[in-house]
């Protein structure tokens, strides 16, 4: 008896065409601003430096989260802010790719240069890694040892 075709199931459907697909544009609304990250903090939670001069701790959305959207150092985002939270917590709405980021560029929405904002922001954060480049030491380099050469006899050793 012949084998049954290995057509259907999931291991052989064809997979969607996402390189055709292109995203609209997403622009800032009301109470949202845009942001940069700066640090990854873990759990969903960032530290976004906002485009009107304000650190905030920013959560990644629901949404987002689901979708498993990676973000880095560096990248574009779009933030809510909350209006029932502190000044310095928010949400993160939209990650921007990079070919979008040009066109914010392009089109006037953004007018300063994120990598000046990143390289600023982000020596915030680096505790004694310029000291440790400049001394060519790590800070576990920074051990010294005694010079001191204390000797116990086997003698010492049987008293005790």
């Amino acid at each position: 008896m012949p084998a049954k075709p290995k057509t259907g199931g999931k291991s052989y459907k064809k997979k969607a065409n996402t390189d055709s697909l292109a995203r609209d544009l997403v622009y800032k609304g009301e109470s949202e601003v845009y942001g940069v990250c700066t640090k990854v903090l873990g759990c969903g939670y960032y530290t976004i430096y906002c485009l009107d001069g304000i650190r905030r701790r920013c959560h990644l959305r629901g949404a987002l989260k689901k979708r498993r959207v990676m973000m880095h150092a560096g990248d574009l985002v779009l933030v809510s802010l909350r209006e029932f939270s502190t000044e310095t917590d928010a949400d993160i709405v939209h990650k921007y790719q990079p070919d979008e980021v040009k066109e914010l560029k392009k089109y006037g929405e953004i007018t300063v240069d994120l990598d000046e904002i990143l390289d600023r922001e982000v020596e915030v954060f680096r505790v004694d890694q310029k000291d440790a480049q400049r001394t060519g030491k790590a800070d576990s380099d920074n051990v010294e040892a005694d010079d001191k050469e204390d000797s116990i006899d086997s003698d010492e050793i049987d008293d005790l």
